[in-house]
């Protein structure tokens, strides 16, 4: 008996230790050792949310979902504000810390947000960009104008496409040419009047989700152009799209600045160049659009040197038995121009020139004419470079007149179609956002101050209206006819767009000028629309009182007309 009562003591004893050791045994419960937040290093575009979830890990190897139970924060508000759910809401571009805490353990992760770039491409897929002064020092303090050339790109053209400049001889190297470092100087290490770091520049694009477009540009202080000036630049490009292709988001690479003015070489020398450099490039990044030269033949004076040079040196990229290799055709397209003693005599952008048949907007038509002639209707053209008519410090005056002629060009770049109803263009990357006078020799879109300028306004207005319009006809207009407005339509679901102006005068050896002329144009709808908006080129606008037929007053500064059908 007293056995018994010994056993059944002993097993109330063990029950009563098993319940407060717990089933494992070892008396003590799993702690929280860390916290893992997902995703890792995100990123969204403005105007976007991203949900975080937080789990954490046991002491015990367990895992849990504790997204509901931590505390969220961010590190910067102003770039994305976190709820207690751990949702975070973008409000600017910029970067900022995610973090998760429960107690003592906490997890983090980064989180970029990207401006809403929405004018990359329009609605039919055109590409449209911009050159940007953004090689910088140190990002973390930029500051003044870079910070306002930054929210230019990202507000007011609202573009991703942003070229830079390069050359070779800007940056040092270590091992003779093969690789480089990212501090770099202009015009060389050796007399460094200005110094950028090429790292914190791609970090800009990156936190910007902006594409680099760099041209790259064989060393413009070398005398002439050598086998082993060939052989760096080659591994030059090879060193920087390796580096920077996912930083920089590069796409598109443009291979040397303005050869017939530029070049010290031969044709076969730049096609040696460009070719070795095609190789390298595609041999390793086969996604990266590989382009040609930028030619620039803007000039039609006869007899001019240059011109006769650009004429040469395109002739002979453009015979396929010489064997150039390229993704698209590069080119500046600048304003059209006689040479003159006193300096240019810029044509309307709706003139055809009369000495170089590659020039203007109408010489796109026989670079792309050539093209398919080879075979290559699969290499899209793309005017990589160029501004309007300016020639001197940015005024109101001249920049009024660069808003008309700049809409008027791009218009017209985006419209012009082949004879067989192809678009003869791919994209444009034009103005160049920088303070006027800042570069010597080169004509920024920025008051010198620093503030926007009405012709970049409203370059970006075009760049809006065309977002969600596909390109329909042309309606009214003919190169070299200052009789007739000039009318493009475009449309959207129930809507319509119908982009007008009245073109410039032209004089022989007289640059254009605003003429304060209206040109009326009447229109014809096919039936009453429910509303009409007319928007001026300085963005004003106003309502119209519906009717089948409309009385448009062409200016030479480009207006916008929205018609919607019930």
């Amino acid at each position: 008996m007293k056995l018994l009562r010994k056993i059944a003591v002993l097993g109330i004893f063990s029950f009563l230790l098993l319940e407060i050791m717990g089933c494992g045994g070892s008396g003590a419960s799993p702690v929280l050792v860390s916290l893992t937040i997902a995703p890792a290093d995100s990123s969204i575009t403005l105007g976007a949310t991203q949900q975080f979830t937080a789990t954490g890990t046991y002491s015990d190897g367990s895992t849990q979902d504790l997204t509901s139970s931590v505390t969220w924060t961010s590190s910067d508000t102003t770039v994305a504000p976190i709820d207690s759910a751990g949702l975070a809401t973008s409000a600017g571009a910029g970067s900022t810390t995610i973090k998760a805490t429960s107690g003592n353990i906490s997890g983090s992760t980064s989180l970029t947000v990207t401006p809403a770039l929405l004018n990359s491409h329009d609605a039919d897929g055109f590409l449209w960009g911009t050159e940007g002064s953004v090689l910088i020092d140190d990002f973390e303090n930029i500051t003044g104008t870079m910070a306002f050339i930054r929210d230019i790109i990202n507000s007011t053209l609202k573009t991703k496409y942003v070229k830079i400049r390069l050359q070779d001889s800007f940056f040092t190297s270590a091992d003779g040419g093969v690789t480089y470092s990212p501090t770099a100087c202009m015009p060389n290490p050796l007399q460094c009047i200005s110094a950028f770091n090429m790292d914190e520049t791609a970090k800009l694009f990156k936190t910007n989700g902006w594409s680099m477009v760099p041209m790259f540009t064989y060393d413009m202080s070398a005398a002439t152009v050598t086998t082993a000036g060939i052989d760096r630049i080659v591994n030059f490009v090879d060193w920087f799209v390796g580096r920077y292709k996912v930083d920089g988001g590069i796409q598109y690479i443009e291979l040397e600045d303005y050869p017939a003015s530029w070049w010290k070489g031969t044709d076969a020398q730049l096609l040696e160049m460009t070719n070795n450099i095609y190789d390298r490039i595609k041999a390793k990044c086969p996604d990266v659009w590989v382009g040609t030269p930028g030619f620039e033949y803007w000039i039609d004076t006869s007899g001019d040197a240059t011109m006769n040079k650009a004429i040469t040196t395109i002739e002979y990229f453009l015979d396929k038995s010489n064997g150039a290799r390229f993704d698209f055709w590069a080119f500046h397209g600048y304003a059209l121009a006689d040479v003159l003693s006193q300096g240019f005599a810029f044509y309307p952008p709706t003139r055809t020139p009369v000495t170089n048949k590659y020039a203007g907007i109408p010489g796109i038509l026989e670079i792309r004419k050539a093209l398919d002639a080879n075979g290559w209707q699969d290499r899209p053209i793309i005017d990589t470079e160029h501004f309007g008519v300016l020639q001197a410090t940015l005024t109101d005056p001249n920049d009024r007149l660069e808003e008309a002629y700049m809409v008027q060009h791009s218009l017209l770049e985006r419209t012009l179609h082949t004879p067989a109803g192809n678009a003869a263009l791919y994209g444009v990357l034009a103005l160049k956002i920088f303070p006027s006078g800042a570069i010597p020799g080169a004509s920024g879109s920025l008051y010198p101050d620093g503030s926007l300028s009405k012709h970049l306004k409203a370059v970006g207005l075009l760049r809006d209206k065309l977002r969600d319009y596909h390109y329909s006809s042309h309606v009214s207009g003919a190169f070299d006819d200052e009789t007739q407005a000039w009318v493009e339509k475009f449309q959207s679901g129930s809507k319509e767009l119908y982009i007008f102006f009245k073109p410039f005068h032209y004089a022989q050896g007289q640059t254009i000028l605003l003429d304060g002329e209206t040109l009326n144009y009447t229109l014809n709808l096919d039936k009453v629309p429910s509303a009409v908006v007319l928007t001026d080129v300085n963005g004003s606008t106003s309502a119209i009182t519906p009717a089948q037929t409309l009385t448009l007053g062409a200016e030479n500064g480009p207006k916008f007309l929205e018609v919607t059908y019930p």
